[in-house]
């Protein structure tokens, strides 16, 4: 009765429809209407006696995640934490800015009930901004919480650990954004589905990378389509509004990533368009009622190939896989065209070159005169998602749009965890690209190996999903889907590239978990804390090393 919204986030060692352990959270964000200075009041609920702590993530685990911690042990006193690569929850410096409210427990059914508040932006960048994530597009909040029965934070096991996709801001009805949410919205607007998957395919054991591509033919879509609107069905085109990921739980964890994409021709054959691409964090999604990608008509999309990246460093062997992606169409041709916009190192041109120990940064750059060859003077494109795409090493990843020398758009992660994200969906709101926008996409890697196709190797890629669509001639390609890659390409798109050695974590230009007050810790209340309280959290902070851990 007290908050508006609440989920369940089922433990790690939950199955699947069998959610017996896991964290209750309640939530409702004050002054919506921005009368007053936007925060959040939430409540976890967890069954222990001993301690409690829940975090928002930007890759969806423990690194990188700003959190608060209580224990028994101190009932009167919340922590504000944050984590970066040393994996231990540090107290943030300048200040604490999660307010407790109020602590229930019970004793005799082991049951924690604890309420805080915060602004939803603090101005302090040890904390992560709570940013509006109602919009359809918009990448959910990645929440992470543990618990357990000692009086002091320990090691929670993979029962008492939970994390979970949530849009904080939408409606009860629409919090989930997982999966099995994006699959129900699919469902509802569909008139069918069908499959582009492997088959009992067996992962060789002799190498550690293998790329495998499985084609679905024209034959075989129409033999689907079929299937599932009835025998005597005869469709010419169909419009596709969105894809979801099929990945196995026992093999998924060899699955570094897939892309799908399309062909002119019946069979695969020939240079055909991105479509979908998954990596670790990823649940499909659903595109807007007036855009979709058409398909099985004359001239464009006729069939669909699926590149399945398997990682198998223990080179074990017997492991049947059978991943791919559910395609979701309509029967309704849609008002825009859906297209793919891929920058930086997209063509792979670094595969082979070292990029050596320490924090290195490379930089791509794309020029105006791509935007202005792809869209007319005057026109515009709307970008509905960005992924930023690397491998391990990755540290940090941004894209920003320039226009009149002007940054006006900067996407980014500031700590890259392939992981929990190896495609990281930036939580933002659409925005428009214009003709003679440029672009420039900077990858930072903490001793990283070489460019390559392994995940031990490293990639630079941004993917921006918009509408409508557009070509620019590549060779003899005139009509080639637009893209800015780094040595590909014709003269108006071609890129530049930078690469530079760092000093230290400070040249990341990270905004989260800088220390940027030069006083010593504070409390909410602006004084600061006792020395004593101070080293006693800090010590609490050290004991939590892996809090919300992999």
């Amino acid at each position: 009765k007290n908050y508006e919204r609440n989920i369940f986030l089922p433990a790690k060692s939950s199955v699947a429809g069998e959610y017996k352990k896991g964290a209750a959270i309640f939530w409702t964000i004050e002054d919506e209407d921005g009368v007053g200075a936007p925060s959040i009041r939430l409540a976890i609920v967890v069954q222990a006696t001993g301690w409690v702590g829940f975090g928002l993530s930007q890759a969806g685990g423990m690194l990188g995640s700003d959190m608060f911690l209580w224990e028994a042990a101190i009932p009167d006193t919340l922590v504000d934490a944050h984590v970066m690569e040393a994996r231990a929850p540090q107290v943030d410096d300048c200040q604490q800015d999660w307010t407790l409210v109020d602590v229930n427990t019970y004793p005799s059914t082991k049951f924690i009930i604890v309420e805080v508040t915060r602004l939803l932006d603090t101005n302090d960048p040890q904390d992560h901004v709570i940013v509006n994530d109602g919009a359809q597009f918009s990448a959910p909040s990645r929440l992470i919480a543990a618990w357990g029965d000692q009086e002091k934070v320990g090691y929670h096991g993979i029962d008492n650990v939970a994390r979970y996709a949530v849009k904080l801001f939408a409606e009860q009805d629409d919090i989930s954004g997982d999966l099995q949410a994006v699959e129900a919205k699919l469902v509802a607007k569909a008139d069918g589905s069908f499959d582009v998957r492997e088959k009992d395919y067996i992962i060789p054991s002799d190498v550690d990378t293998t790329y495998h591509t499985v084609c679905t033919t024209y034959t075989e879509i129409e033999a689907a389509i079929a299937e599932s609107l009835g025998p005597n069905t005869t469709v010419e085109e169909i419009t596709i509004i969105g894809y979801i990921p099929i990945l196995a739980p026992e093999t998924q964890r060899y699955v570094h990533h897939f892309t799908t994409s399309s062909s002119p021709n019946d069979d695969c054959t020939g240079f055909g368009s991105r479509m979908y691409g998954w990596a670790p964090g990823n649940f499909g999604f659903v595109l807007p009622d007036h855009v979709g990608f058409p398909f099985l008509g004359q001239g464009g999309h006729r069939s669909l190939s699926t590149q399945i990246h398997y990682d198998n460093p223990g080179l074990i062997q017997n492991i049947v896989d059978s991943s791919g992606v559910r395609v979701f169409y309509t029967l309704e041709p849609r008002e825009q065209e859906a297209g793919w916009l891929t920058l930086a190192d997209g063509a792979l041109r670094l595969t082979g070159d070292s990029i050596g120990s320490g924090l290195k940064e490379y930089g791509f750059s794309c020029p105006g005169s791509c935007a202005s060859r792809g869209l007319l003077a005057g026109e515009s494109v709307t970008v509905l998602m960005e992924w930023l795409h690397m491998h391990e090493t990755g540290a940090r990843m941004v894209n920003e749009v320039i226009r009149d020398d002007q940054v006006v758009h900067s996407g980014y992660i500031d700590i890259f965890e392939f992981a929990q994200s190896g495609t990281h969906h930036v939580q933002q709101e659409p925005f428009e690209v214009l003709s003679g926008d440029a672009f420039r996409t900077t990858c930072y890697y903490r001793d990283g190996t070489h460019f390559g196709l392994s995940s031990r190797e490293e990639m630079c890629i941004a993917y921006l999903l918009y509408y409508p669509a557009k070509t620019v001639p590549v060779g003899p390609y005139q009509d080639f889907q637009w893209s800015c890659v780094y040595d590909f390409g014709n003269e108006d798109c071609k890129v530049e590239l930078t690469n530079s050695s760092l000093g230290d974590d400070r040249e990341l230009n990270r905004a989260f978990g800088q220390n940027t007050c030069n006083t010593g810790s504070t409390s909410d209340s602006g004084t600061v804390v006792d020395d004593v309280l101070f080293l006693l959290l800090t010590m609490l902070a050290a004991v939590a090393v892996t809090l919300m851990s992999t």
